[in-house]
């Protein structure tokens, strides 16, 4: 026993599982990092694929910014449909949609 009353097996035992939760901690960090970089790939390559040669823009920040006006378009047309959803379900959104159709504006 040493000076902290643990024993040689428990010393190896405890030095067995640093060196694993060493390892556990590289695995995930790397399969972060992999995830990362395979999410952005496909991002780049989408933007890639809508380059100028296909579309009259002038940059990819044009066509960023297309995608994210896409997106923004889509969740009114969602927010909208919602708003029909609710009516039929006679349910009163006087406030949420006098904002919505303010913030339109």
């Amino acid at each position: 026993m040493d000076a902290n009353g643990l024993t040689l097996a428990e010393k190896k035992l405890n030095k067995k599982l640093n060196f694993h939760s060493w390892i556990a901690s590289i695995i995930a960090l790397l399969s972060v990092v992999v995830f990362t970089f395979i999410v952005y790939g496909k991002a780049v390559s989408e933007i890639d694929s809508n380059s100028i040669s296909h579309k009259k823009f002038a940059s990819k920040d044009s066509l960023i910014e297309l995608k994210v006006n896409r997106i923004i378009r889509n969740q009114d047309v969602m927010y909208l449909n919602l708003l029909k959803l609710a009516k039929k379900l006679n349910v009163d959104l006087s406030k949420e949609e006098e904002f919505f159709l303010n913030s339109n504006k």
